[in-house]
């Protein structure tokens, strides 16, 4: 039985590197989910997740995805995520 591979998808995913102060933990765990929050309002969003290598690492690693480059233009331009 053959497979017929999936169709490529335009989908675009983004990924980011942070280094957080220990000291503003809670600082920056609220800042992101308010980003989340805000990106889950615009077209096109298909999720995201914040992964950090261990309990006490200040590296925090993100991906956030959108279902094309258009609409991750929109949010990466949009007054919203300036702020």
């Amino acid at each position: 039985m053959a497979l017929t591979p999936p169709s490529a998808s335009p989908s675009v995913t983004v990924s980011i590197t942070r280094t957080v102060d220990p000291a503003r933990f809670t600082e920056a765990s609220e800042w992101v989910q308010y980003g989340i929050n805000l990106a889950h309002k615009y077209a096109g969003f298909l999720g995201s997740g914040w992964v950090r290598g261990s309990e006490d690492s200040a590296t925090w690693n993100m991906l956030y995805r959108f279902s094309d480059p258009e609409s991750l233009e929109a949010w990466e331009n949009s007054d919203e995520r300036t702020e």
